[in-house]
């Protein structure tokens, strides 16, 4: 049967660490008041959180701290390595979850222990759509009017994917609830210009260069002339082609921002050697370089496409 190797006193223990991006979800459900909190949390605040609310703790990038999570992404060989963002783990107590919500990209909903109802809006809904219905008093993107077309029960092992865009809500039918969702990458528009100008300025734009009108000709002193722009416009295709003709160079930069974290807040996933004693108590795997943390991760990867055990 599915094991998850991870439990809830390991997302616990990273949800108190610097190095973890975390957080916590809670509801009232007698106001319907929606909070949201980020960590590094203090243990007795999240032991506190528990004790008295709807709560659903949510900790991303899994898979950098727990090397057994990165062999989840094997478990879908018809998808490009580059494709997959990360694996996000939650837990929630009995009735505990995120509300009704979109994602801008692909998810595969992985049960990993308890059992979580599933339900969605059959029709995507734009951005503009979800504007629309955005609840303005919650700390959290929740819809108001969500109106369920389909429900899904899913039991440890089970998994359910939901396309870019489709309305959805989870709720936990039980207390030892945990849920991964394994995330696509996605860049959006913006995030590929901006990057692609950025590359293109750093490997190629001569910081030396600067506008430069010799031929200047007498005119209205506020028009900018066909002329200027004719030069403008072949300062921005000469620097710009440089890449889009050259297949290696556009690959280049395309690798760089499908391999980028996008949440990049620590260069070393693991805690370091002063947390070491508490990571064991914990029940994680212990490294003292992090060299050794790249050398588990590729073990891990590497031991086969079979779905992990």
């Amino acid at each position: 049967g599915f094991r998850c190797p991870v439990t809830r006193q390991h997302l616990l223990e990273l949800a108190t660490r610097d190095e973890a991006d975390s957080r916590l979800i809670t509801h009232d459900a007698h106001t319907d008041e929606w909070r949201r909190a980020f960590g590094p949390f203090e243990a007795e605040d999240l032991e506190a959180a528990m004790a008295c609310e709807s709560w659903t703790l949510l900790v991303n990038e899994v898979n950098l701290h727990i090397p057994d999570v990165q062999k989840w992404f094997r478990a879908f060989p018809f998808i490009p390595s580059w494709r997959f963002d990360d694996v996000m783990i939650s837990t929630s107590c009995e009735g505990g979850g995120i509300g009704a919500h979109v994602d801008n990209y692909d998810v595969f909903l992985v049960q990993a222990a308890g059992t979580r109802r599933w339900c969605i809006e059959e029709a995507p809904l734009s951005p503009e759509g979800e504007d629309r219905r955005l609840r303005e008093d919650a700390e959290v993107r929740l819809l108001e009017g969500f109106e369920a077309t389909h429900s899904f029960e899913l039991q440890p092992g089970d998994f359910l994917y939901l396309p870019p865009r489709v309305p959805h809500r989870g709720v936990a039918l039980d207390d030892d609830c945990m849920t991964a969702s394994v995330g696509l990458r996605a860049p959006s528009q913006q995030e590929m210009l901006e990057s692609f100008t950025g590359y293109v300025i750093e490997n190629f734009v001569d910081r030396a260069a600067f506008y430069a009108d010799p031929d200047l000709t007498h005119g209205p002193p506020g028009l900018i002339t066909d002329d200027a722009l004719d030069r403008v416009e072949n300062v921005l295709r000469r620097n710009v082609l440089r890449v889009l003709d050259d297949r290696q160079t556009l690959a280049h930069w395309f690798g760089t921002l499908a391999t980028r974290p996008i949440r990049e807040r620590f260069e070393h996933p693991v805690a370091f050697r002063e947390h070491m004693g508490q990571r064991e108590e914990a029940g994680f795997p212990s490294w003292e370089q992090p060299g050794e943390v790249l050398v588990a991760m590729q073990a891990a990867a590497g031991e086969g496409a079979e779905y992990p055990q």
